[in-house]
This record gives C-alpha cells, sequence and structure tokens, in this order.
C-alpha cells in the first residue's frame, strides 16, 4: 500500500493536536480516515472539522476510553462488538467535538479501506508518525481533483444500501458528480434501503440532506437513482397527477417548487428571510428553535413541505368542466381537478411517514399539524384581512404550529405559480399573493406581539369557578364554555372578571347549555 507525505497536514489543529499526541504517548498507530481526511485535502472549511475518525489495530474501545478519561471529556461504547468507542469533548465557547475510535474492519487498515464507502473516503493519514502520510489505495485524491464520488468497489452499495442516500448528500456538500458506474450501482441498490437499513439510519440521512441547499434538486436526484421511491413512496405517488386552476406543475413538481420557494423566503445558510417574510429577524430566531428530539423548526418545516400535499392522490377527484365556446361537449382538458380534504388525509399519512422514519412525538405531532393546518392563511385571505376572532381561532387550532403554517402558505403560493408575484403571475393570482401577505403579517403581528390580548388570553375564570360559582356540572360543555370566553376576550369583549361572570351568566341563560 503506498504512501505519500501530504505537507497540507504540518498544520493541525489544537483538539486533534492534542489527541495525537495521546496516541503517540501509548505508542500505538493510529490513522485519521474518512471525511476528515477529505475534508482537510479540500480545504472544505476555514474551521477545523467536528468529527474526527480514527482506525487503529487495537480495541478502539479502549483507547477511546482513556483519552476520553484524559480530556476530560465524556465516552460512549458507540459500537461495543466491533470496537468503536466515542469521545464527545464539550467546550461552552462551541460546539462540541466528536472524536470516534474505531479497530479495523478487518486484519489491518488496507482490508479496513478496501470496505468504505467511496474512494475520496477511503483514505487515511497516519498521524503517530511526522511527517503525515497521505495513503491512498482507491484513487481516492484523483477523484477529489476529478470532483467526482466513485464507490471503492462493486459490493459497496449492497453492503450498506443507505451509503446511496450519502452519495447524494456528499455530492450537494462537495459540489461533485457521482460518477455513471456508480449511480448504477446505488440504483441496483436502491431496493435495500427499506429491506434492510434501520430506519433511523435513513431518517439521518435524510435529515442531513434536506439541511443542506439546493433541497429541491436533491429530491431530483434521489428519485432519478431510485432512492426517493423507497424512502417517500407517498411523494414519488404525486409524479404526473395533474393540477389545474392556477396550479402550473403537476403535484410532484408543485411539491419540488414549493421546496424552493421556501428556500428563497428563509434560506438555509444563515442569510436573513427574503423581504417578503414579516418580521424576519424574529422569524429566525423562531426557526432556530429545537423541537422535543433536537431538530429545528426550520428542519421541520422542510419535512412538512415535503408532505404538505401527499394526500392528493388518495383524494384526487375530476368534474366535468364547461369549455369556453358555447355548447361544445366537454373535453378532458377542460375537467376540474378537486382534492377534496386532502390536508386531513395529508396530515395522517404525514404523521405515519415521521413514525415510520422515527422520528420523535412532537416532531411528528408538528409535521401533522402544519400538513393539516397548511390551507388555512390563504382560506383567510380569500375571505379578506383576518379579524380578530379569526386569528384567535387559527392559533386556538395550530397552537405554536402557527408560524410555521403561515410561512408555508407563502412557498406554497409561489410553488403553485412561480417565483415572483409580476410578470409570471396573472393580475387576479397577485392580487391573492398581496392579500395572503397581509395575513400572513397579521398572523405572526398577533404571534409574536400580541400573545396575551388576541392569541392567548389569561383565563379569567376557570373550569372550577364554573362548577362552583354558576352550578355546572363537570362535562364538555364546560370546556366549551371556557373556550368561547377566552374568544371573547381576544375581540375585546370580555377585558375582566367581573365582565367575565356577566358573560357566563348571560350565555347560561340564552343557550340551552349541555353540560
Amino acid at each position: 500500500m503506498s504512501a505519500k507525505s501530504y505537507p497540507g497536514t504540518t498544520q493541525i489543529d489544537t483538539l486533534l493536536n492534542r489527541v495525537v499526541r495521546l496516541l503517540q504517548e501509548m505508542d500505538t498507530p493510529a490513522y485519521l480516515v474518512g471525511g476528515a481526511v477529505r475534508d482537510r485535502m479540500l480545504s472544505v472549511a476555514e474551521e477545523p472539522p467536528y468529527d474526527l475518525d480514527f482506525a487503529v489495530p487495537g480495541d478502539g474501545l479502549s483507547i477511546a476510553r482513556y483519552i476520553a478519561d484524559t480530556l476530560g471529556a465524556a465516552f460512549f461504547p458507540l459500537d461495543a462488538e466491533r470496537g468503536v468507542g466515542r469521545i464527545v469533548v464539550s467546550d461552552n465557547q462551541a460546539e462540541s467535538r466528536v472524536i470516534d475510535i474505531a479497530r479495523f474492519q478487518g486484519p489491518d487498515l488496507a482490508t479496513d479501506l478496501a470496505g468504505r464507502d467511496f474512494t475520496v473516503n477511503a483514505m487515511a493519514m497516519e498521524m503517530t508518525r511526522a511527517p503525515f502520510d497521505l495513503i491512498d489505495p482507491h484513487g481516492g485524491q484523483a477523484d477529489l481533483n476529478a470532483g467526482q464520488l466513485r464507490a471503492v468497489s462493486d459490493q459497496a452499495l449492497d453492503n450498506d444500501p443507505v451509503r446511496g442516500l450519502r452519495a447524494v448528500r456528499l455530492a450537494v456538500k462537495l459540489g461533485f458528480e457521482i460518477e455513471p458506474h456508480t449511480q448504477t450501482l446505488i440504483r441496483a441498490a436502491a431496493h435495500g434501503l427499506s429491506q434492510q437499513v434501520s430506519a433511523e439510519r435513513v431518517r439521518d440521512e435524510l435529515v442531513k440532506i434536506i439541511s443542506l441547499p439546493a433541497v429541491a434538486d436533491s429530491l431530483r436526484d434521489l428519485h432519478r437513482l431510485d432512492l426517493l421511491a423507497e424512502i417517500l413512496p407517498e411523494v414519488t405517488a404525486l409524479k404526473g397527477l395533474p393540477q389545474t386552476g392556477r396550479h402550473r406543475w403537476d403535484a410532484y413538481e408543485h411539491t419540488l417548487h414549493t421546496l424552493a420557494a421556501l428556500e428563497t423566503l428563509l434560506p438555509l445558510r444563515g442569510d436573513l428571510p427574503h423581504p417578503d417574510v414579516p418580521f424576519p429577524d424574529t422569524v429566525a430566531d423562531h426557526l432556530v428553535n429545537r423541537v422535543a428530539g433536537g431538530r429545528s423548526r426550520r428542519l421541520l418545516l422542510t419535512l412538512a413541505t415535503l408532505l404538505h400535499d401527499i394526500g392528493k392522490r388518495q383524494t384526487f377527484t375530476t368534474e366535468r368542466g364547461r369549455p369556453a365556446g358555447g355548447d361544445r361537449p366537454a373535453y378532458p382538458e377542460h375537467d376540474r381537478v378537486r382534492f377534496i380534504d386532502h390536508e386531513r388525509v395529508g396530515a395522517a399519512m404525514a404523521a405515519d411517514v415521521m413514525r415510520r422514519l422515527r422520528f420523535a412525538g412532537d416532531e411528528a405531532c408538528l409535521v401533522e399539524t402544519i400538513v393539516r393546518h397548511h390551507l388555512r392563511p390563504l382560506q383567510l385571505a380569500w375571505q379578506g384581512l383576518a379579524s380578530q376572532r379569526a386569528i384567535h381561532r387559527f392559533f386556538r387550532d395550530t397552537g405554536n404550529s402557527g408560524v410555521d403554517i403561515a410561512l408555508l402558505s407563502l412557498a406554497d403560493h409561489w410553488g403553485t405559480g412561480g417565483l415572483d408575484t409580476g410578470n409570471n403571475q396573472s393580475p387576479k393570482s397577485a392580487q391573492e399573493y398581496l392579500a395572503l401577505l397581509e395575513v400572513v403579517r397579521s398572523l405572526l403581528d398577533a404571534y409574536f406581539y400580541r400573545q396575551q390580548s388576541v392569541v392567548a388570553p389569561p383565563p379569567l375564570l376557570n373550569g372550577h369557578d364554573l362548577i362552583q360559582q354558576f352550578g355546572l356540572s363537570e362535562g364538555p360543555g364546560v370546556g366549551h364554555l371556557l373556550t368561547a370566553l377566552r374568544e371573547a376576550q381576544a375581540v375585546g369583549q370580555v377585558t375582566s372578571r367581573q365582565q367575565a361572570e356577566v358573560w357566563v351568566k348571560r350565555k347560561i341563560k340564552d343557550w340551552r347549555f349541555d353540560s
């Protein structure tokens, strides 16, 4: 196995330097492998890589434990059977750094590298003696220079089909092309994603892909390589599903255009939202919040956007339309396509997808709620400016998902007719978009700045008050009355406890109250 000195590695970051010194003290050969080598050679980022992977001939668990103890870091037995230990180094001033120490997967380093996924990830550097030698038995450096991803072997994808998803992710991240033979191998192994790969691993790769820019292009690549149908058949089922009215594309293309629009409105690389997005700083702060499960609202909004119309295939119907020009018979192109209740059907399907991919319960609930109510802002726009009552009811039904729904509604409109409100849209569509913008502004203004007056006024009375003070029996009627009282507060009809008591007395008298 040939090796050559790679001078670019003489400057190494502080943590790597400390780990290397400890490995040298242990007098054990250790090889930096995988993405850390690849990215160092590419100079992908100015910052040092956060993940460091080492391959060692001995027990990776014991070595990792010793290094963790010495550094005062956390240790985890990542894979005891394969001898893989993980070190997590936390720093109050930065994100945690992860270091994996793994025993050779085979009798020696050559076997270990031969079992890896792509040539650009099958390089190593011996780090325990200088100069640091680059070991490149499969032509990874040449593929780096050529900007291509190439499988290490014809068995690489069959051995682990999730590598097909990784190929799409790396191609986007590095700006590389997947070479033709490797594409063939990916397609041939794609069926294994649903048969031999855990849902958690599929989920984690999908999350990484949709966290990168150019999400719509990545989805197209997943579809072209037969991967999307294996992990999200509900999305590929939309391909060729016709849409009429304002829609320029079929349901599948509409989904991808909506994803692209979402990325334009809410960039993935830290830029402020598009000027059409109201209260951009506050929206940006909202989207970086993490839901239980650890993923950001921005990531889950992308997922909800990907799934927002999956109910359309099951609810597809047509209505015979009347063609222009008198009494000529209607032709199929004049049929009106309908997707009645697709948001409710799609919400249930989205929840199933989230459970299938092992997302946390709160994450699944957020995505389900966004899909269920994604038409609400546009419906409010059709009715005119949103009243305080309508805004209160919207957030009563959607909770903190309402902000995400409002943002999706803008992307959905762009993904229906195009990415601007000018020359590419009819005057009617442009007018509708302006009305939607006004509704979205009103919704976000209420959520961010009028929580206690409109969105969720503090209760003036509770269920115990209604039962004790007004002699009502326990039951759903008490809850309905409290909901109505909260709405009366939101629209300014009730502003004090005394007024609330008068309001309740009147309602009990006027209604045929069924507790």
